[in-house]
């Protein structure tokens, strides 16, 4: 675990390093603000429109005042939720080739030599299958969760269960995601990086854990989030070294 924890460390240390590194990891939630502000705007002119509108149809309805102001607010909720869909989205869309060109560059640094160089018809399939696995882990995360929740609420005292399993498959969740450009350089497949996972549980549970508390901190999923993904990269590099040292081949 040990091993994990440094490489979370290490690879925030990487994104204090250099100015560049900082300024690109500012970039994807600048990206997501600036979309979510222009939808708000956009909103906001428009807010009187809708309050109208919905005003119209109710008394064409029959309905006559009483629900326009709550059918509104159930509006503007659902466009909060819109919003934070499209921050969250965009954050994603801009941060995904910003993490895999900061994890490449922390696996060379760290290595002393450049990662795997991949054909751009290489790149474009795993660019594709990386979305594809995103799905897949995410789907599977969730059931999980709404699975563990779904007992705590049924049967309340296997909460002292259940938390602790949340953690752990969120954890485990967290750790496929940082490592997953570092193994995509790889062409693994969906099953193939689990595996990977579970071979090094240890190693990739304090590399989880360092980050679940950065995520603690205001921001910091999003603006430390790439230094996050180098020490994925750090971590990868570190147990390929491990495993041939000396002293690992006699064990």
């Amino acid at each position: 675990m040990l091993l994990g924890i440094r490489a979370g460390f290490a690879g925030l240390a990487m994104l204090f390093e250099k100015p560049r590194r900082l300024l690109l990891s500012i970039v994807p939630a600048g990206v997501g603000l600036v979309g979510t502000i222009a939808l708000l705007v956009l909103a906001i002119s428009r807010a009187g429109w809708a309050y109208h509108l919905i005003k119209d149809h109710l008394s064409q309805a029959g309905l006559g005042n009483k629900l326009t102001v709550p059918l509104f607010v159930l509006g503007i909720l659902l466009l909060g939720l819109l919003g934070m869909a499209l921050f969250l989205g965009l954050v994603a869309a801009v941060s995904a080739p910003l993490g895999n060109l900061l994890s490449a560059e922390a696996e060379a640094e760290r290595a002393g030599k450049e990662p795997p160089s991949l054909t751009i018809g290489q790149e474009i399939v795993e660019a594709g299958r990386s979305i594809l696995h995103a799905v897949w882990r995410l789907v599977a995360y969730l059931i999980g969760v709404a699975i563990l929740g779904a007992v705590s609420l049924l049967i309340p005292p296997a909460a002292v269960i259940t938390i602790p399993l949340s953690v752990v498959w969120t954890g485990a969740y967290v750790a496929y995601d940082l490592l997953d450009p570092t193994l995509s350089r790889r062409r693994m497949g969906f099953v193939e990086k689990w595996s990977y996972l579970r071979t090094h549980r240890d190693a990739c549970a304090g590399l989880a854990l360092v980050t679940m508390g950065v995520l603690l901190i205001p921001l910091g999923n999003l603006l430390l989030w790439p230094g996050l993904m180098m020490g994925g990269a750090v971590l990868f590099v570190d147990l390929e070294k491990d495993q041939e040292s000396p002293l690992s081949n006699q064990r």
